[in-house]
């Protein structure tokens, strides 16, 4: 009986010092994680937030946390500091505990005149474009565009105006013309821009331009 508890003394110090080196060695890998490098910290936010969305309110309201997360893990241009955001603008969403990539964020100013800056004597247009034709990310607020619009199956029809309207046009003379490309607005400010996001490894999300 005696040799039986000194047994059972025995593991049980066993299992402590089993138990003790595991959480040494845990602790010793989380440190070594840290003061190796292997743990960088990044800026996210802290709630969803739209395209086109102003960051400095934000900034003062507490919408912003930095996070730990593996350095392999971090995507390009990753925003490390709040002051990285400061008097920036989101030229995309951003989802709540994403990196911000500054790829995401604009310095361009919006013209001056109403929300979206559209100037006494002009008109706003929305463009909705596959991302290759829409710059695929790199327009930004404040740019200047030029606006080209490619055509197919094109015909010309002798006659006036008004002979196309009532019908006398003489469509027995149509000439058909070969595709073409022309240029409908030579430059354009972009006053918004919706542009596709990056994805954890930095990579575009996403098929369309908003301009």
């Amino acid at each position: 009986m005696r040799s039986r508890g000194l047994v059972v003394a025995v593991a049980l110090v066993l299992a402590a010092l089993a138990a003790g080196a595991v959480i040494l060695y845990t602790n010793g890998v989380k440190e070594e994680a840290v003061s190796g490098g292997e743990l960088t910290t990044v800026i996210v936010a802290t709630q969803e937030i739209p395209a086109n969305t102003p960051l400095n309110p934000l900034i003062a309201g507490g919408g912003f946390k930095e996070l730990s997360v593996p350095l392999d893990a971090v995507v390009d241009g990753a925003v490390t500091n709040l002051d990285e955001l400061k008097g920036r603008t989101t030229t995309s969403p951003l989802l709540a505990n994403e990196q911000i990539s500054v790829a995401n964020l604009d310095t361009g100013e919006a013209p001056a005149g109403g929300s979206l800056g559209i100037s006494k004597g002009h008109l706003a247009l929305t463009f909705t474009l596959n991302a290759p034709q829409g710059g695929f990310g790199y327009i930004q607020r404040g740019d200047n565009v030029s606006v080209f619009a490619t055509y197919n199956g094109t015909s010309i029809i002798p006659g006036s105006i008004e002979d196309l309207l009532s019908g006398t046009a003489q469509d027995a003379k149509r000439q058909e013309l070969p595709d073409f490309t022309a240029t409908i607005i030579p430059t354009v400010r972009v006053l918004a821009v919706v542009n596709p996001g990056l994805d954890e490894e930095g990579n575009r999300r996403g098929d369309t331009v908003t301009l």
